[in-house]
C-alpha cells in the first residue's frame, strides 16, 4: 500500500492528512499552539510533507522522512509562471490540485480561510499555467473580529453563532448578531457571483475551512482539502 502524510499549517490551526493509495483515509485537525504541535505524533516510516504559512513553527519537526513545500520546486515541476514572492503555500498546493482534476482548463480557486482568496491560474499555449489573477479580503471570522474591534457597540459573533444562523430556516431580523451573520454571509455570496461572472470559462473550485458550509453553489468543485490533496500530488512529483 503506497502511504503519505501531508501536515497543514495555517495561521492559527492545522489539519494532518493520511493517504493510502492517494486517497484521503483519514484527517485530524487541531491547533498550532506549541503543546498542540508537540503532542502529534507524525509516522517518520512514510514519506511526509509540510505545508506551512508559519515558517517560525517549522524547526519543531523533525528531519528525518519530511519535505517541506517549495513554491519555487512547484513552479518548475507544474509549468507554474509568474508565481510572486510571498504567495501562500497553501494557495499553490490548492492550484496543484485544481490543474490535477481540470489538467485542459484554465482554474480558479477561491479559500474561505482566515482570509478570503482567489488565484486563477490561466492555461497558456505552451501547456503551462500562468497566475493573472490573485486576491486576498478579510474572511469570514476575521469580519466577525474586525467588527467588534472597530466599533463600541457591535458583538463579537462566533463561528458557531454564524453556523447556526446559516442551518437555521428562520432567523430574528431584530438581533444585532443576526444583523452582523446576514451581512457577511451576503457579502461571501457578493464574492460568489462576481467570481462566477468574471471567469465563467474556466473551472471554478472552492476549498478552505468554511466551505462546506456553502457545498451547494454553483462551483465546478467543492473539496474543503484541496491544499492537502494538492500537497500529496506535489509529494509524489519531487
Amino acid at each position: 500500500m503506497n502511504k503519505s502524510q501531508v501536515l497543514l499549517l495555517g495561521s492559527s490551526k492545522r489539519k494532518l492528512a493520511i493517504f493510502e493509495n492517494n486517497q484521503i483515509s483519514h484527517i485530524t485537525k487541531g491547533s498550532c499552539s506549541s503543546v498542540d504541535l508537540q503532542n502529534l505524533n507524525l509516522d517518520q516510516s512514510v514519506k511526509t510533507l509540510i505545508i506551512s504559512v508559519r515558517p517560525d513553527l517549522e524547526p519543531n519537526f523533525p528531519k528525518q522522512n519530511i519535505q517541506f513545500f517549495s513554491n519555487e520546486l512547484a513552479g518548475r515541476i507544474f509549468n507554474l509562471n509568474n508565481l510572486y514572492i510571498g504567495f501562500g503555500q497553501d494557495r499553490l498546493a490548492s492550484l496543484i490540485a485544481a490543474i490535477n482534476f481540470f489538467p485542459s482548463h484554465s482554474v480558479g480557486v477561491l479559500d474561505l480561510g482566515t482570509c478570503n482568496t482567489f488565484s486563477f491560474l490561466e492555461k497558456t499555449a505552451e501547456n503551462g499555467y500562468k497566475l493573472t489573477e490573485s486576491f486576498i479580503c478579510p474572511g469570514i471570522s476575521s469580519s466577525f473580529q474586525v467588527l467588534k474591534q472597530a466599533t463600541t457597540s457591535l458583538p463579537l459573533v462566533s463561528e458557531l453563532d454564524f453556523i447556526n444562523y446559516c442551518l437555521a430556516e428562520n432567523n430574528p431580523v431584530n438581533s444585532p448578531k443576526s444583523a452582523i451573520c446576514e451581512g457577511v454571509l451576503q457579502q461571501t455570496f457578493a464574492l460568489f457571483n462576481k467570481i462566477k461572472t468574471d471567469y465563467s470559462n474556466a473551472k471554478l473550485l472552492l476549498t478552505g475551512g468554511w466551505s462546506e458550509l456553502f457545498e451547494n453553489i454553483d462551483f465546478d468543485l467543492v473539496k474543503p482539502d484541496l491544499p492537502l490533496i494538492g500537497g500529496n500530488i506535489y509529494l509524489n512529483a519531487i
